[in-house]
């Protein structure tokens, strides 16, 4: 029996499937020019695009070097443009990742309107180019009621940080712990009107966060909150009563959330929307329901309802903080409340 090659080990679908995601885009192009064979195993197999991670670094150079050379290139841009205009990608694409690329509002409204691309998970995290205004005009244009085909798209990562390319973390970007509680999104100069996106999208594209659930931002509670967009997950149950209002409610069905990092080997919303481990169980805040009822320290919280049943419960905790917090502070002043 002749010994198997390559090409014979790569014509199965399963093992494609399994090994492209690890290539780079520019490493699958150059294997299509070894030969007829390997061209038209690359250009007609439906499993080699299917994942697409442009965001990857080529060289083991720091994040931000690259991010800022790709941003300051227009012939980047020129190639990127190039590369998701091809046949075959857009045919076969089903999760693509652009973070930290120089991607402009236009290019992801050609991907996402039309019937040539069938997009179901995207990720355009830190993509500093995109006009906040224009993408949110955009996500409404997609879930508008008038809409005669069903929308592709399940899932979008925008709101978190982007994931360390290659699995390699340089000393100014901190590797993602898909298990971490506390400040997930950041907040600072986030547009208001996400809220109103967030809830236009609720049952048909999820987000990497969705708005806050917490009871403060129902209409009968005392001091009802407008709603906002959650940025704080808090791990598990509360620490007084081990549940949770949500629970306590009977609310199910609440709105998907995609977790970091983007899946590999699939596509499904149901895999992305899936946490890892204890996630499960996560509750997730905006900054006013989870203020004075969460230690950042130890990542224990009260829920409103233990709160108001013991005061004290705010007192501990200011006090848990101070203890373990005291650059927070300064030293003068946990010193003098010590005393």
């Amino acid at each position: 029996m002749a010994p198997l090659t390559l090409i014979d080990i790569l014509s199965n679908e399963y093992l494609l499937l399994h090994t492209t995601p690890y290539l780079l885009p520019t490493e699958l192009l150059a294997l299509g020019l070894c030969s007829h064979s390997y061209h038209s195993l690359i250009t007609h197999s439906r499993s080699v695009w299917r994942h697409l991670n442009l965001s990857l670094s080529p060289s083991p150079q720091t994040v931000s070097t690259a991010i800022a050379q790709r941003t300051a290139t227009p012939r980047y841009q020129s190639e990127l443009h190039t590369l998701l205009q091809k046949p075959f990608v857009l045919r076969d694409v089903r999760t693509l990742v652009l973070d930290g690329l120089p991607v402009t509002v236009e290019l992801l409204h050609d991907l996402l309107n039309g019937d040539r691309c069938r997009l179901q998970l995207l990720s355009i995290r830190e993509c500093n180019m995109i006009n906040e205004r224009q993408l949110m005009q955009l996500f409404q244009y997609l879930v508008r009621p008038s809409r005669e085909t069903p929308l592709s798209l399940k899932g979008c990562y925008w709101f978190g940080g982007m994931d360390a390319p290659g699995g390699i973390f340089p000393s100014e970007l901190k590797p993602r712990d898909t298990s971490a509680r506390g400040r997930f999104v950041s907040l600072e100069n986030l547009d208001r009107g996400w809220v109103g996106i967030l809830r236009a999208c609720e049952r048909t594209i999820a987000f990497d966060t969705r708005l806050c659930t917490g009871p403060r931002h129902d209409q009968g509670d005392g001091h009802f909150l407008e709603p906002q967009v959650a940025n704080i997950r808090l791990a598990g149950d509360c620490s007084g009563c081990g549940s949770s209002p949500e629970a306590r409610r009977g609310v199910t069905g609440l709105p998907k959330v995609v977790y970091p990092p983007v899946p590999l080997m699939s596509s499904d919303i149901r895999v992305a929307c899936k946490p890892a481990g204890a996630l499960e169980k996560d509750v997730l805040r905006c900054e006013d329901c989870a203020k004075d009822r969460w230690c950042e320290r130890c990542g224990r919280w009260w829920c409103e309802t233990c709160v108001a049943r013991d005061s004290d419960k705010v007192r501990k905790l200011h006090l848990h903080r101070l203890h373990f917090w005291p650059s927070l502070w300064g030293g003068g002043r946990r010193k003098q409340e010590q005393d």
